[in-house]
């Protein structure tokens, strides 16, 4: 509880929670995140297995849309064609 505390001082957090692993931790923010059926999801092509293959669970039982960021032939981020793909 010291070392919670001490984190949070440092963080400016009021809560902090230890989770095992990055994947649980990541599993813990998504799933508590408030989607819902039709809302987009952008991942990048450089997102850990982990968001994805959780990303794709809450699609099963949400609805939501994910959608991938376009990148460029030199891997950088196409911020042109994203801009697009959002106001469509």
């Amino acid at each position: 509880e010291n070392a919670r505390n001490i984190l949070c001082k440092y963080a400016n957090a009021k809560e902090l929670v230890f989770s095992s692993s990055a994947t649980q931790a990541l599993n813990f923010i998504l799933f508590g995140l408030d989607l819902n059926a039709g809302d987009v999801v952008y991942c990048s092509p450089y997102d850990h297995n982990a968001i994805v293959r959780t990303l794709n669970e809450i699609k099963k039982v949400k609805s939501i849309t994910i959608k991938h960021i376009p990148l460029n032939e030199d891997l950088a981020i196409d911020l042109d064609r994203f801009k697009f793909d959002c106001l469509i």
